[in-house]
């Protein structure tokens, strides 16, 4: 059947906390890199990117065992996953686009033999960051005190380098002498997804734009208090950053980044729940697309590097069109164009709140 709306994705972190209750619940892009294994005991840095309001939702299927007969067009060489993570085609965004999820009608049954349930999960996007020490230079420059070098002032953004294909004018990739595809290595911004549940990961991030009226003001110590199934996370909150919050001139590298990376939780929504994804991972009734010239077919072999996946006539078309997925995208970056990016390695030194900007 065909689409007949754009899918309406639960929003915001005080609705994802109301339907997590009501539930009882305890990308896409090439680029795109998820929340790091942290470990027992050890945590990271971050800055949240997107706010508590702009926080999407969905039922999801955590590690679903994929079909036994990968694709043949599978890329040679790249593993295929044996368990692959995917949006519940039953969640009610998508009312009137797909005719039932399969992961939920065949009972599909993880390795732990229980049936992979839905479970409400919450996605937004970070920014790794990394601690900055005081330095005889910051003390020159009038940022902090003499009795400030060589302890934590502040925090910087991570950055980290990809490989990237080489494009033509008209997008297409440039081969080189042998018929291969070409390559540059480009630096990035370390921007990750945070895709976790409610009650161990985001209700306690929650419970503190209830504080502050904003996540995005500051960075974050993220420690992860256990592992398995017990596994939890604690944020501690640093001191608010007067030069980086959103309106700052500094922000505009974080819009940029999102633009140049292709972040859109919507589209990860989307391809995570398309009919090609399913047809590629899990349901062997269905045989996936040719991957080559598909978005959302190249989409699905991305999502398959984080993680394991497999094989499948011909699947209806039930993806959206374009005109929805922009509209989405503009949700979610507030619409317009990104303004031009500061340097990625600008130093954030944290200040009391209403102090100057040090940038």
């Amino acid at each position: 059947m065909t689409a007949v709306a754009t899918p309406k994705f639960g929003r915001g972190g005080d609705a994802a906390v109301e339907a997590d209750d009501a539930k009882g619940s305890g990308t896409t892009y090439r680029r795109t890199q998820y929340l790091p294994k942290i470990g027992k005991g050890k945590h990271i840095f971050v800055r949240y990117i997107t706010d508590s309001p702009d926080w999407y939702y969905a039922d999801a299927h955590p590690m679903v065992p994929t079909k036994a007969q990968q694709p043949a067009d599978w890329p040679e060489g790249r593993k295929f996953p044996e368990a692959m993570p995917a949006v519940c085609r039953n969640d009610k965004a998508f009312e009137g686009m797909y005719d039932g999820c399969y992961i939920c009608d065949a009972k599909i049954v993880n390795k732990f033999n229980r049936v992979c349930k839905p479970v409400l999960r919450v996605w937004a996007i970070a920014c790794l960051r990394e601690e900055v020490m005081g330095t005889q230079a910051h003390v020159d420059q009038g940022l902090i005190t003499a009795d400030k070098i060589g302890k934590r002032v502040g925090f910087k953004d991570a950055t980290r380098e990809v490989d990237v294909p080489v494009l033509d004018a008209n997008g297409k990739p440039v081969l080189n002498a042998e018929g291969k595809q070409t390559f540059e290595t480009k630096t990035d911004l370390a921007l990750i997804v945070v895709n976790q549940a409610m009650n161990n990961y985001f209700g306690g991030l929650q419970s503190m734009y209830g504080m502050f009226g904003t996540l995005c003001d500051r960075d974050f110590i993220v420690k992860q208090i256990d592992e398995g199934k017990d596994v939890d996370y604690q944020h501690i909150q640093m001191d608010q950053t007067a030069n980086l919050a959103p309106g700052t001139p500094a922000w505009a590298r974080y819009e940029q980044a999102i633009e140049e990376q292709g972040l859109s939780i919507p589209d990860m929504l989307m391809d995570r729940s398309s009919d090609e994804y399913f047809a590629t991972f899990f349901d062997p009734t269905k045989t996936a697309p040719a991957r080559e010239g598909s978005k959302t077919t190249s989409a699905a072999t991305q999502v398959a590097q984080e993680a394991p996946a497999a094989q499948q006539a011909a699947a209806p078309t039930n993806e959206p069109d374009a005109d929805a997925l922009a509209a989405m995208r503009a949700r979610l970056r507030g619409g317009g164009d990104a303004a031009p990016a500061a340097a990625a390695t600008t130093e954030d030194i944290a200040a009391p709140a209403g102090a100057i900007d040090f940038a």
